[in-house]
């Protein structure tokens, strides 16, 4: 002989349903946060190695411009080039009118 019962676990299995539900959905979250966190993490770690390839570029590029203006480099450029070492130097100035002064004198070049 069979007896038939109602159901009377039928709330507490919706809320087993609903809770399995919530704990699957929140365990889709966490894994698309984690990928999201790893994925800005090969970023920042790219974009640090490209900052530190500019850094030494960037260094490279002041010894470079340091070497050039060393007083010592200078000069031995200007020795190659044929200038002289002048000790009382007379400079020339235009002035608004067209004049050319040299050494306080003025020069016409018309």
């Amino acid at each position: 002989m069979t007896i038939k019962q109602p159901n009377n676990n039928r709330k507490f299995a919706c809320a087993i349903r609903w809770a399995m539900v919530g704990i699957f959905g929140f365990i889709i979250l966490i894994i698309a946060l984690h990928n999201q966190t790893v994925v800005f993490s090969s970023e920042v770690k790219q974009k640090a190695k490209i900052v530190g390839d500019f850094e030494s570029a960037n260094a490279q590029l002041k010894n470079s411009y340091y070497a050039a203006l060393d007083t010592k480099a200078l000069v031995d450029s200007a020795q190659q080039l044929g200038y002289v070492r002048d000790s009382n130097p007379r400079y020339i100035s235009f002035s608004a009118d067209g004049q050319v002064l040299q050494g306080g004198s003025t020069v016409s070049l018309r």
